[in-house]
């Protein structure tokens, strides 16, 4: 008896094995949806806008590489001309908060920040995150 006991065993975990190893890379799969904040402003002079902000994406990514910025002009809206669209796109709503933190104890970071608030009116403010399947 004990002979059909040793051999079921081996065979069950061997009916599981692939529902097992199936489950681990869905499970590793599953990962943060992209964060993204977009950003509207009025700006006095883009072109140094953009430099600086510029400065303030090279310091992010000394904490997340994966940050990006893009930033668009307004051309044909109508009283919003000339406005600026700023997406910020960054991996996971982790390394937002990495990046918040990282700007709280970088003095470079803080000084950029201010000087880009001095040259803007913030219009709106929003955070989105992805939506997955």
């Amino acid at each position: 008896m004990q002979t059909r006991t040793r051999r079921r065993i081996p065979a069950v975990l061997l009916a599981l094995a692939p529902v097992l190893a199936l489950g681990a890379p869905l499970g590793a799969a599953v990962a943060e949806p992209s964060v993204m904040r977009v950003v509207v402003v009025e700006a006095v002079d883009a072109k140094e806008f953009r430099h600086e902000l510029d400065k303030l994406l090279a310091l992010e990514r000394t904490v997340v590489p994966e940050a990006s910025i893009r930033v668009w002009r307004a051309r044909f809206a109508g009283a919003d001309t000339g406005t600026l669209i700023v997406a910020a796109e960054v991996p996971s709503l982790a390394a937002l908060a990495k990046i918040d933190e990282f700007g709280k104890q970088n003095g470079e970071f803080a000084a950029t920040m201010r000087r880009l608030t001095a040259m803007t009116r913030v219009i709106s403010d929003s955070l989105y995150e992805e939506i997955t399947h």
